[in-house]
């Protein structure tokens, strides 16, 4: 996943989309990904026992320990979330909504 913060793409846009209470515990799962030519690539995974402070904690923790992060900028220019309803399709769509508008704007 660190090499996928040197593509262009992760300095741009990321996608954030977190499960809630994936499991009896309440953790949930973030995922961040950012475009690329084949898709989407995975930036980071967050598994916390939450989604309030330790959902902060997370990523503050991801940000510590990631050197030249989001393509050298050390944060995208845009963060997207939304919630997951139906994991795959969800992503699947707003990646093939970006692509479309990302290839718009050349």
């Amino acid at each position: 996943m660190q090499r996928a913060h040197q593509l262009d793409y992760a300095k741009d846009i990321v996608f954030v989309d977190s499960t809630a209470s994936c499991d009896a515990s309440g953790h949930s799962v973030t995922f961040m990904l950012t475009p690329c030519a084949v898709g989407a690539v995975p930036l980071a995974i967050l598994i916390t026992k939450g989604q309030s402070e330790d959902y902060k904690a997370g990523f503050i923790l991801l940000k510590s320990s990631l050197q030249n992060s989001f393509s050298g900028q050390g944060h995208p220019k845009i963060f997207v979330f939304r919630t997951l309803y139906n994991v795959f399709r969800d992503i699947l769509v707003a990646i093939k909504l970006v692509i479309i508008f990302l290839l718009q704007q050349e």
